[in-house]
């Protein structure tokens, strides 16, 4: 017999709470990376609605647009390029719709002023860029991998992660 099994159950206890962990690491990381990976594209495109609105912000400022507004589009621009390394997805859809908000508004104003042909010009090459990261955007599929990944972990998986410290994809939402 064992002359101090409280001492064999705790090596027991530290030795399968050990395994879950390396398990659970080993086979979830790799799965939750590989749908994080897939935010790259919309961090490229968010990258171009960035530059795309500083252009249309520009603009704005050159037209005496709402100082506010194009102030805080400005703002917003700089805070998601920031976050863009961040690699947040809910921060930075919520920058992202704050940021399509103001430009939206800036472009509306914009399309009442009288632009000179060069500026109008310039306007339709930012808001064709702008546009067009948009539709990326909301073409991507990140959200959809992101919800299958999270369905076929199922709740213990997700828990077990979450106490592991597994990082769990996130909706850009």
């Amino acid at each position: 017999m064992l002359k101090k099994p409280v001492i064999a159950l705790i090596l027991c206890v530290i030795i399968v709470i050990s395994s879950t962990v390396i398990s659970v690491h080993h086979d979830l990381d790799p799965r939750c990376d590989s749908v994080r990976e897939g935010f790259s594209e919309i961090s490229d495109q968010l990258v171009t609605v960035c530059t795309a609105s500083d252009g249309i912000i520009k603009l704005a400022e050159k037209y005496e647009i709402d100082e506010f507004v194009t102030f805080e589009a400005g703002d917003l621009c700089s805070s998601m390029r920031f976050s863009i390394g961040d690699d947040d997805p809910a921060e930075l859809s919520s920058l992202y719709r704050m940021l399509l908000t103001q430009v939206d508004s800036i472009r509306t104003s914009l399309k009442l002023k009288g632009l000179s042909d060069e500026d109008a010009k310039l306007y339709n090459d930012f808001e064709s860029d702008y546009l067009s990261a948009q539709k990326r955007i909301s073409e991507s599929d990140y959200n959809e991998d992101v919800s299958s990944c999270l369905k076929n972990l199922g709740f213990f998986s997700r828990s077990m992660a979450r106490l592991c410290g597994v990082r769990l994809p996130e909706q850009f939402a």
